[in-house]
């Protein structure tokens, strides 16, 4: 089947009923085949009002069109069928006068003689009925409604013109059937005036009445005008209705079918394939956590036109089972859509297991939304299972307690065995459930696979594409699309994905106004380092990791991913390169300190002092560092006051100055120090130093290096 563009989509499902046997999908026909046999077969002349009860939806004018239907083509000759929607008109008036139109026309074109027309002895009967000068019906003068027509009451009696009509019928062996439909959409006062007209004329030999509607409201409606509650309303149509026809409700199995048939055909429409295990993932949940909720055909209709709207904007961007869950959600449990989607922290913050959240704070918020979700839907389990469908972390923790629920242990199952992808649960997706498209601070996954493919061929566009989207500010995006895809990605994708981000790593480190897509996000340069290095692991030989690592320092910028990325790599508690592998690197990232400070202080470095000097006392040469640190502190001798606070190490709450000669002559610390300081005055006790001395400007605390600096030189010279 081909594929469907947005500018083509499904045919909605008209709310309309169905017609033709054929399209009977809810075993309604034969309802109307008993009802018109029941006609059909009575032998007594006397007029029979039926009435046909049925909430909204139920299929009742389906069934009255199933009933015309077979009388068109079954009973032709002995049956005069006549519809009337009272709905249709403004008025009382109109109603009454369009009704005794209607009926003397029919009257006229399906039952002809020779030499008289039933539909004028009709027309004359009925407003001979009601005559103008004594009777009002419901504030309309029906007699001079009739005489306003010119119909000319001659002096016949009413008995004898009704007789007249009643032989006519009698000789054509005709019967009159009059349906009338939806009179539960009229108001109070239109109600009453139908059933008060079928109550006038209800002893019209050869005539059935057929009345659909929902018999709740009506008794209400009739109730209230008179004053009184629905069971008064109910009295009253038990003296007018003689046959009382409830429409089953229609079997839960026959809507899942009706509606399992519509889903499938759209997303065939669209080329979204799911498989058995998907499907099965759908109609299972459909069951035990939508079902209790569709009561009719018209409900489902509204949910399968929902999806034909939404689907062909979203259908590649989200999981395709979850979404068809949700938008059951929306149109079956509107408050629990409207708190998902007002709320979203509270369900991905319990969703997310990333996250190091107080296991009581957890326990306690878990406890509050399944009960929330308990008194929403009036006690109903099936909300909470569609939860624990569409949230399986929560699932898992509620299973985790004392607690047990089959639906939830299926969809953990379900869940470890399938891993299903771009679901609701996920920061990633969770706003294109609602927005029904990519947000635009997110990257649609479309656009994610072209740039798979791009990288993949080596395309020189890939990285102008990547450029773009980090200065659209969409940094955040990329990074979380990437790490969700890594289990997924080659090994050779992955290594060019590295040295792709690798060369324009201060872009994301530095980029402003990035937006992100989650709740909960680490800071973009760790992001980023996590996920380049993520990427290195891809490769399966440490010696194709440390090559591509080696590769991407010696071209990336010092600053600020290149120092960055290395420290992340060395600290790693899962390090996977051995100790002179990381020599290699470390004095590969040493001859860049040493070059980029040529021409610039070490000591203002955004980058703190102390990682500098660790690095240059592992894998620096000594001689370069002596150069570099005597070139600075002759030009500023209060830069060995800076130097020599970085010794103070957190293992002893103490200073070590055993690795300071790596860096830099340690007399030439020893000179900077006694020229430029008043060495009476390094009292550490006291910080009332005279003005104008250099030691006026020293915190207590780094006075406390100067000393202890001193202490050592002087230990080590006395050695």
């Amino acid at each position: 089947m081909h594929s469907k563009n947005l500018d083509s989509q499904s045919s909605y499902i008209i709310d309309e009923p169905v017609k033709a046997k054929d399209d009977d999908q809810l075993d309604r026909y034969p309802i109307a085949q008993r009802i018109v046999k029941t006609i059909v077969v009575r032998n007594d002349p006397s007029s029979l009002v039926i009435g046909l009860y049925g909430e909204w939806g139920e299929g009742k004018s389906s069934v009255l069109n199933f009933v015309d239907s077979i009388f068109s083509n079954e009973h032709k000759d002995s049956v005069c069928c006549i519809r009337f929607n009272p709905w249709y008109f403004r008025n009382e008036d109109q109603l009454l006068t369009t009704f005794f139109e209607i009926l003397a026309s029919k009257l006229d074109e399906r039952i002809k003689f020779n030499r008289e027309r039933i539909g004028g002895f009709s027309k004359d009967y009925l407003a001979k009925l009601v005559p103008p000068t004594t009777t009002k019906f419901v504030g309309i003068d029906i007699g001079e409604m009739f005489n306003r027509w010119g119909g000319l009451i001659s002096g016949i009696s009413l008995d004898e013109r009704k007789k007249r009509i009643e032989e006519i019928l009698e000789e054509k062996k005709k019967k009159i059937v009059i349906m009338i439909d939806d009179i539960d959409r009229l108001d109070n006062n239109e109600i009453q005036t139908v059933l008060k007209l079928v109550k006038l004329l209800a002893n019209f030999k050869h005539t059935t009445y057929i009345l659909a509607f929902d018999v709740e409201m009506v008794a209400t409606a009739i109730g209230k005008n008179y004053g009184e509650d629905k069971v008064a309303g109910k009295n009253f149509l038990e003296k007018i209705i003689q046959v009382p026809i409830l429409l089953p409700k229609i079997s839960r199995e026959a809507l899942e079918s009706f509606c399992f048939r519509a889903i499938r055909q759209e997303l065939e429409s669209l080329d979204i394939n799911l498989n058995d295990d998907e499907w099965r993932r759908f109609t299972e949940n459909f069951e035990t956590g939508l079902s209790i909720r569709v009561q009719t055909i018209r409900m489902v209709k509204r949910y399968i036109n929902a999806l034909i709207f939404a689907l062909p904007q979203i259908k590649n961007e989200v999981n395709i089972v979850d979404f068809l869950l949700l938008e059951g959600m929306r149109i079956f449990y509107p408050k629990h859509y409207s708190d998902l989607k007002d709320k979203p922290s509270e369900y991905l913050n319990l969703s997310s297991s990333s996250l190091q959240i107080d296991s009581h704070y957890r326990k306690t918020t878990l406890d509050n939304l399944i009960q929330k979700w308990h008194e929403l839907a009036n006690g109903e389990v099936s909300a909470k299972r569609l939860l624990f469908c569409l949230f399986p972390e929560i699932c898992t923790m509620f299973i985790s307690g004392e607690n047990s629920d089959w639906i939830a242990i299926r969809e953990i199952s379900r869940e470890q065995k399938l891993g299903v992808k771009q679901r609701v649960c996920t920061e990633e997706y969770f706003r294109r459930f609602f927005e029904y498209k990519v947000p635009n601070d997110d990257i649609s996954d479309i656009e994610i696979d072209t740039l798979f493919k791009q990288i993949g061929m080596s395309n020189p566009n890939s990285f102008q594409t990547i450029t773009n989207l980090v200065n659209e500010g969409k940094a955040d995006a990329l990074i979380l699309k990437i790490t969700n895809r890594l289990d997924h990605l080659s090994p050779e994708l992955a290594q060019n994905l590295a040295i792709i981000f690798s060369k324009f790593g201060n872009d994301f480190l530095s980029s402003k106004r990035q937006k992100s897509i989650r709740l909960f996000v680490q800071p973009l340069p760790w992001q980023f380092q996590d996920l380049v290095y993520k990427l290195v692991e891809k490769l399966p030989e440490v010696g194709q990791r440390f090559s591509l690592v080696k590769k991407i320092l010696d071209d990336v910028d010092l600053f600020p991913f290149g120092i960055n990325f290395f420290e992340y790599i060395v600290t790693d508690e899962q390090k996977w390169i051995s100790s002179d592998q990381e020599k290699i690197l470390g004095q590969t990232i040493a001859e860049k300190i040493i070059c980029y400070f040529e021409e610039r202080s070490i000591f203002e470095s955004d980058k703190p002092l102390g990682s500098l000097i660790t690095i240059l006392i592992q894998f620096g040469v000594k001689e370069e560092n002596y150069k570099l640190f005597e070139r600075e502190i002759s030009k500023d001798p209060n830069k060995a006051f800076k130097l020599v606070s970085c010794f103070f190490t957190r293992k002893t709450f103490n200073y070590d100055f055993n690795n300071l000669d790596s860096l830099v002559d340690i007399k030439t610390i020893h000179d900077a120090i006694q020229n430029n300081t008043d060495l009476e005055m390094l009292d550490v006790n006291d910080i009332s130093l005279e003005e104008g001395q250099l030691s006026s400007s020293i915190p207590k605390r780094q006075k406390h290096s100067y000393q202890a600096f001193l202490e050592w030189y002087q230990q080590k010279e006395s050695q």
